[in-house]
């Protein structure tokens, strides 16, 4: 990866990309509405992603010479862009192009942050720009009102998301960057108490924080390779026993009782069932075994009597899902799905069998959890969470991350 100023092209292509996205939150529904605004965020998004295509040298990877993580990154890369130009002709309508090039195809080049993530000094210079000029610049987010004169609370908490990612490298970071870490981790919390998204991802980073701490390194190896194994099983668990028992998981947390949080524009309550009518509506559109194997393409939609007069409802259709797999699903097939699904098991196994320090075990379980929670939420958006998570799955596929002990890890991934 040979280049005159890739620091100063990293930071360019990160401003861009943060652009791109907080223009994409202001621009949601109920806050402001401006058709220029979405042209800007559309350049400002392929922006970001020319400068990263030319950070990676791809003379470099020669397929019969790659590691099974790169060969899967690369056949789920190739086969969704092939996807997008069937695309073109099957779904030719003006809102079907229009969703292709402003969000699905954005999102799907999000995995070639994938490259950059697998070498160590670049993940290094985005964790500074976030601790060092993001989180900071964040604090002014807290200032902008809503178009109804509230704060908004929402803007600042899904900003703020890399946190979830950066809190397992406290070990390795100063004292000053954790209270920074742990600051805005609370913060992002207080602020939009209903996304409950957010609170899950940030508990069970400090789960493994804790876990990290508490156990010796012998005991976090076994506790590590039996968790992988214990995740992989939950998903298959709850299908299984829905199609024979009938049991339905989110319904039981609903059982629970409600828990009501105050929002700006109401209530919202935490335990509601908001998840298994989107798994009834998608699977009632997909009757052929084309769509249910390759998927509707990257700008398919599926009709939703839920969201019929609600938002997200465009032109009688719906291109996206609150389920991360379940969108994939809709997109990309069975295919595509199980592609994805392949390549974090990988990876995860990689990080958690196949490592000689805590730090890639803790980042294995955070990717393996991500798995989990792609059949609940992760709702798929060009933003800072799939940003962050590709970056991730490529440091864990990183051999030579995976074979620093943790006491040279402290001296290379430490931020001052």
């Amino acid at each position: 990866m040979q280049m005159k100023n890739p620091i100063r092209r990293l930071y360019l292509s990160l401003t861009f990309f943060i652009i791109s996205y907080f223009i994409f939150l202001i621009t949601q529904p109920g806050f402001i509405n401006n058709g220029l605004l979405q042209y800007i965020q559309f350049i400002a998004s392929y922006i970001s992603l020319y400068l990263i295509v030319r950070l990676i040298n791809f003379r470099n990877y020669k397929f019969k010479y790659l590691i099974i993580t790169d060969k899967l990154i690369l056949m789920y890369l190739i086969y969704q862009v092939i996807n997008g130009f069937i695309s073109v002709f099957i779904n030719n309508s003006f809102p079907d192009i229009r969703y292709l090039f402003f969000s699905a195809l954005p999102f799907t080049l999000l995995c070639l942050f994938y490259f950059i993530g697998k070498h160590i000094i670049y993940y290094n210079i985005i964790n500074t720009y976030v601790l060092k000029i993001f989180f900071l610049i964040g604090l002014l987010i807290l200032l902008i009102p809503n178009i109804d004169g509230s704060w908004n609370d929402e803007l600042y908490s899904r900003l703020m998301v890399p946190v979830t990612f950066l809190i397992i490298f406290i070990p390795y970071f100063s004292k000053i960057n954790n209270l920074v870490i742990f600051s805005v981790s609370i913060l992002s919390i207080i602020y939009h108490l209903p996304f409950r998204t957010n609170i899950i991802r940030i508990a069970y980073s400090y789960f493994l924080l804790i876990s990290y701490y508490f156990f010796n390194t012998k005991i976090f190896n076994l506790i590590s390779k039996i968790t992988y194994f214990v995740l992989i099983i939950i998903p298959i668990s709850y299908i299984l026993f829905y199609f024979i028992f009938g049991f339905n998981l989110f319904n039981e947390f609903n059982k629970l009782g409600e828990y009501e949080v105050q929002k700006s524009n109401g209530y919202e309550n935490l335990t509601a069932d908001s998840r298994t009518f989107l798994y009834k509506e998608v699977f009632l559109n997909f009757r052929d075994n084309s769509s249910m194997f390759f998927g509707k393409g990257l700008n398919g939609s599926y009709n939703s009597i839920a969201f019929k007069y609600g938002e997200g409802f465009v032109s009688g259709k719906r291109y996206n899902v609150e389920i991360g797999f379940l969108n994939q699903y809709v997109h990309n097939g069975l295919i595509g799905l199980f592609l994805l699904i392949i390549l974090i098991l990988q990876v995860s196994y990689l990080a958690i069998f196949r490592s000689s320090n805590k730090f890639s075990k803790m980042l294995g379980l955070f990717l393996i959890f991500r798995y989990v929670y792609g059949f609940v939420e992760e709702m798929n958006n060009f933003d800072l969470n799939f940003l962050y998570f590709w970056l991730s799955v490529g440091l864990a596929s990183s051999q030579k991350l995976r074979n620093f002990t943790d006491e040279q890890l402290h001296k290379i991934i430490r931020i001052n």
